[in-house]
């Protein structure tokens, strides 16, 4: 009876030990094939994204749409915005995105896009004064260069572009 016992045992701890191997979402290494298309609407959806979590400024959660120097740089002034108790609030509405320029090396994509932007309800507070505006002109475009890291685009660099206004 004892054998019996612990061989029913062992066959019950089995299938638990079966099911819960099945009932794990299934790994997916394989690379991602990067289409222009797929580029592009990854990059509106990181780059969105990434506006979103930078307000207020100093959300370290922006960073995790970040790669490179960039967010590195981005990383050092946000300390130095909380090193001198600057805040920056509000909300950048982005009223339009196109990619401009999508390449593939090996595997990896790379995506320049543009995007424009009103930051007409951004403010900027420095610790002596009252909130102002953060921008003289609160309509721009902006330029934005992404590259794959792991399956998905992060920001390596975004400049403000001079022409043509949004």
């Amino acid at each position: 009876m004892r054998k019996i016992l612990v061989a029913s045992s062992s066959l019950v701890l089995a299938s638990a030990l079966l099911a819960s191997c099945a009932s794990e979402e299934p790994q997916n290494d394989a690379p991602v094939e990067w289409t222009e298309e797929s580029a592009f609407a990854a990059a509106e959806e990181t780059y969105r994204a990434f506006i979103e979590a930078t307000m207020p400024y100093g959300d370290e959660l922006a960073l995790e749409y970040l790669a490179g120097d960039f967010r590195a740089r981005e990383a050092q002034a946000m300390q130095e915005y909380r090193e001198r108790g600057i805040e920056l609030s509000g909300e950048s509405i982005v009223t339009s995105f196109d990619g401009v320029d999508f390449s593939l090396i090996g595997g990896s994509a790379s995506v320049t896009a543009h995007a424009c932007h009103d930051d007409s309800d951004t403010w900027i507070k420095l610790p002596d004064g009252e909130p102002e505006s953060a921008r003289e002109e609160p309509l721009y475009q902006a330029e934005i260069e992404f590259v794959s890291v792991d399956g998905e685009l992060r920001i390596t660099s975004m400049t403000e572009r001079a022409e043509p206004k949004c």
